[in-house]
């Protein structure tokens, strides 16, 4: 708008420039709203707006809102089930991974060249762990169903992040192809439930362990 504080009158200064500013707020509050709905459609249609596409998969070349599986990570991700499956721990399965020279996924997305970070990566170079794998086997993101806005900002001036309800996220089923079968998933659920801790120096878990 021209103005300088050097030369302006009192009126721009007390009356005119609070006024634009006052506009320029509801502009970007506007703004903000519309950004908002538009995110809150694509979740609705099934699209993918993340900045960073789950691991095990990849944004479509065509369509940076589809994702589709990611050929070598989607392998490690159905020998993490496998293993699950087959009785091992978390932290048995997270051992297995570091012992094979298999990426963690921050490391994994850095190579593919994406400037990925996250607050779960410590000092170094990311090691897989238990934590790691135990989210992986509760994503539902690879039975092919998108569970988007879990995390919102409290508004367009506030950037801190808060959690949402699970009751308010967006989730849509058949969203993109599927690495894990629903039925291996729903009996991963199952068996994490439980309590299948293993014995010192035991490679698996006693077959009535979390039941007797």
């Amino acid at each position: 708008e021209g103005y300088d504080s050097l030369t302006a009158s009192s009126s721009e200064t007390h009356t005119i420039i609070p006024f634009r500013n006052l506009l320029n707020e509801q502009y970007n509050g506007d703004t903000s709203i519309k950004v908002r709905t538009s995110q809150g459609i694509l979740r609705r249609n099934g699209l993918f707006i993340g900045a960073f596409a789950p691991y095990g998969y990849q944004k479509a070349e065509d369509n940076k809102n589809h994702l589709v599986p990611d050929p070598y990570a989607a392998g490690v991700v159905q020998g993490i089930f496998a293993k699950k499956l087959s009785g091992m721990s978390a932290s048995g399965i997270a051992k297995i991974l570091n012992s094979n020279g298999v990426l963690a996924p921050s490391e994994y997305k850095a190579k593919c060249g994406e400037k990925y970070s996250t607050s779960f990566k410590g000092a170094g170079q990311s090691k897989w762990s238990a934590q790691t794998v135990s989210r992986i086997l509760k994503n539902v993101v690879y039975i092919g169903t998108l569970a988007q806005g879990k995390r919102t900002t409290v508004s367009h001036k506030v950037k801190k992040e808060i959690a949402v309800p699970e009751c308010d996220w967006v989730v849509v089923e058949n969203a993109h192809e599927a690495i894990i079968s629903p039925s291996q998933f729903d009996l991963v659920q199952k068996i994490m439930l439980e309590d299948t801790r293993s014995p010192v120096g035991a490679k698996g878990v006693h077959p009535f362990s979390g039941k007797i």
